[in-house]
């Protein structure tokens, strides 16, 4: 599943479908450094599911967002290829621990 989750409690969220499903998850963190670049990307982007409308580059900058307060992959999108990127989530499954039905550690807001 990719998704965007800017907010602890969205993140929490898939943590405990994930803990309650005994299904591994990998937390990526994907960014784009530079932010020309970023724009660039996403001012063009057109969507092909009639009707979604994808976000303005004013909506993508003003979003709301919460900083990360445990471990995941992070990933910069400026540097990292999508090879490379696809290599580094790999491995990050490969040594993800085994699925648990443990409740997830909530972020929480501070």
């Amino acid at each position: 599943m990719e998704c965007v989750n800017p907010l602890a409690i969205t993140r929490d969220g898939w943590m405990g479908t994930a803990a309650t499903a005994s299904a591994a998850l990998i937390e990526v963190e994907v960014n784009c450094s530079d932010e020309a670049e970023h724009r660039r990307r996403v001012e063009p982007r057109t969507s092909d599911v009639e009707g979604l409308a994808k976000p303005t580059w004013t909506a993508v900058v003003e979003r709301e967002y919460e900083p990360w307060t445990r471990e995941r992959l992070m990933i910069d999108s400026t540097t990292t290829s999508p090879e490379n990127a696809a290599r580094a989530t790999k491995m990050a499954a490969d040594r993800a621990p085994a699925p648990t039905t443990a409740s997830p550690r909530p972020q929480g807001r501070r």
